[in-house]
């Protein structure tokens, strides 16, 4: 918490503004995860003070993304990673076999150094052939396809909008904008079959 907040301090010198961080930030309820724990599988009173943020909220969005700017600077303009991309927490380095693993240890150092984060344990290398998943898609050289949890997810979603629409709980105007953003996160990708 004193990282994150020492991080919005070079950001801004409202006072007011970092004051109301630091009472978010510094909640009185526990929110980080021992080491190896998932949320799920943690009960509340092993968790602990002082780490973790309140999750849904557009203060850990913003936090996240605030706090995480340092490891793309780092990516960018140290590692001169010339691509890179993050969402969020989940970020993707396409890069030579031979400099994977350098760049790997490089990345988690830093976090941990610098950021006092750890990489998830399921942050791995991957060989470009057989794709990465990242926001949702697949990721190959061949192209990007929809991973089949999303396309379920679209599928169940639709279903959904189906019903409250033949229900009349929601009109065809709110049915169809559904329906569009679907379509936009389709044209992306190798997904004819799934717009049809």
């Amino acid at each position: 918490h004193d990282k994150t907040l020492d991080i919005y301090e070079d950001y801004t010198d409202d006072d007011w503004f970092l004051r109301l961080m630091c009472r978010i930030i510094k909640s009185k309820v526990p929110f980080g995860l021992p080491r190896g724990m998932r949320a799920d599988d943690c009960p509340r009173e092993q968790r602990i003070f002082g780490v973790g943020m309140p999750i849904g909220n557009l203060t850990s969005q913003e936090t996240g993304n605030i706090y995480l700017n340092r490891l793309d600077m780092y990516c960018k303009h140290v590692l001169s990673l010339r691509y890179y991309a993050r969402y969020m927490d989940d970020f993707v380095v396409p890069c030579k076999k031979d400099e994977a693993e350098a760049t790997l240890n490089h990345i988690d150092g830093y976090l941990q150094k610098e950021l006092l984060l750890e990489l998830n344990p399921k942050s791995c290398i991957i060989p470009a052939r057989e794709g990465c998943e990242f926001v949702g898609y697949k990721i190959t050289p061949y192209g990007m396809q929809l991973r089949p949890q999303t396309v379920r997810h679209i599928k169940a979603s639709l279903n959904h909008v189906a019903d409250m629409y033949a229900n009349r709980i929601i009109d065809i105007d709110r049915a169809l904008a559904t329906l569009r953003s679907y379509f936009g996160m389709t044209k992306h990708c190798d997904a004819q079959e799934l717009r049809q």
